[in-house]
């Protein structure tokens, strides 16, 4: 399969913020990972909708990092000239407990219950979820919408996304454009063996 078919089959559309009334209380739900390596937020509409969402790489502080993604979400409504409104806010990843008690949160999921709740919301019928975290990998297979089986890589962080970002700056890339820049590659790269954690040395 080459890269435009892949795309063709798999990419989903850019996300692209709806525009909001000048002068309207938007009310919407928090969603907040806070993982190791980075941490995500979303604004969502009473419909489910993403009205904004923010990413930024951990600063080594969840509750700053939280401050700053609430300042991102904020922003991206009083920008045009709306007001929010949060209704809700729940947390999840490693810091989520935290987070939850920190800023009165409703409530904390692990993350696999956020993982399939938000993929039955995105696909019909999803089957497979993979999540390459900062320090592991998780797989999730879905059937009839109920998680079926579960696997988790212990061994060694070889592969999961602290190292694909060491990796990345090694070769003179931000992260965020490592995916895309791997698509053009020719060949399969072969890397030596060992955890991540010697790769700083």
């Amino acid at each position: 399969m080459d890269l435009a078919e892949f795309r063709a089959r798999y990419e989903r559309p850019a996300w692209t913020p709806p525009a909001l009334a000048a002068g309207a209380t938007v009310r919407g739900f928090v969603g907040l990972d806070a993982g190791s390596t980075s941490t995500k937020a979303v604004l969502l509409d009473e419909d489910g909708r993403v009205l904004a969402k923010a990413y930024q790489l951990s600063k080594g502080n969840p509750i700053e990092d939280a401050i700053e993604m609430f300042a991102s979400l904020g922003q991206q409504v009083t920008s045009q000239g709306a007001r929010v409104q949060v209704s809700g806010l729940v947390t999840t990843g490693y810091a989520k407990d935290i987070l939850k008690d920190v800023f009165a949160g409703d409530a904390a999921l692990v993350e696999t219950v956020a993982h399939a709740t938000s993929a039955q919301h995105v696909y019909d019928d999803p089957h497979v979820i993979v999540d390459v975290g900062g320090q592991d990998i998780k797989i999730i297979v879905m059937r009839d919408g109920r998680v079926k089986d579960f696997r988790l890589n212990t061994a060694c962080s070889a592969g999961n996304g602290y190292f694909l970002q060491a990796i990345a700056g090694s070769f003179g890339y931000p992260v965020e454009r490592f995916a895309e820049t791997a698509f053009t590659a020719r060949e399969m790269p072969v890397f030596g063996q060992g955890c991540v954690v010697f790769l700083q040395s």
